[in-house]
């Protein structure tokens, strides 16, 4: 049995529902409007990864449309939670952690499961913002947020630099914070490029 992904219906609905249960904090008003933004921000992720997967099917290795249109429909799913300041990392520690439980993935192995989640996280947090956010190559010294900030994101920072990595060491936060691999540029394209769907 192969791996399934969460439909655009049910991440919509998923993100709406979130977002109705955490209203009061303010963070996200319309919660039609940002899932409608998170779909197509999926969208356009999975048609230009399946244009290049088209042009060059050699890179199906290192890109998958369907790791990119799930990563695209919940990119900035905590800012419903916690706001906007480092949200990547809320999200992507999200995928890891209760993504199976959302319905993210479903279908074949536990591994093969695990192996489709840590690969959609790993498109969450490259962007530049991040990067800046957290300091750049100086993090944490170089953070414009205050320690007391950064410090309720450490303990998820470090558990993402570790759980992400192909290595037995961490990633530096360059490695972690900026877009260096062909699917995490599309991830990010597909975000930048997103106004009003198209």
């Amino acid at each position: 049995m192969s791996i399934k992904y969460i439909g655009q219906e049910a991440a919509g609905k998923l993100v709406e529902s979130t977002a109705d249960r955490h209203k009061e904090k303010n963070f996200i008003i319309n919660g039609t409007g940002f899932a409608n933004h998170l779909r197509d921000t999926g969208n356009i992720g999975y048609a230009t990864a399946a244009v290049i997967l088209e042009k060059h099917p050699e890179l199906a290795g290192e890109v998958d449309a369907d790791h990119q249109r799930v990563a695209g429909c919940f990119h900035d799913y905590t800012k419903i939670i916690e706001g906007s300041a480092l949200h990547e990392i809320g999200t992507a520690y999200f995928i890891l952690t209760e993504g199976e439980k959302h319905g993210l993935v479903s279908g074949g192995t536990y591994k093969e499961r695990q192996t489709a989640l840590r690969s959609i996280a790993s498109l969450i947090p490259p962007d530049y913002a991040l990067f800046e956010e957290l300091g750049g190559s100086n993090y944490p010294t170089g953070s414009p947020h205050s320690p007391e900030k950064l410090a309720q994101f450490e303990k998820r920072l470090s558990w993402l630099r570790q759980e992400l990595s192909t290595t037995d060491q961490p990633l530096s936060i360059e490695e972690f914070a900026l877009p260096l691999t062909l699917a995490q540029q599309i991830a990010l394209y597909a975000d930048l490029t997103n106004v009003r769907g198209e």
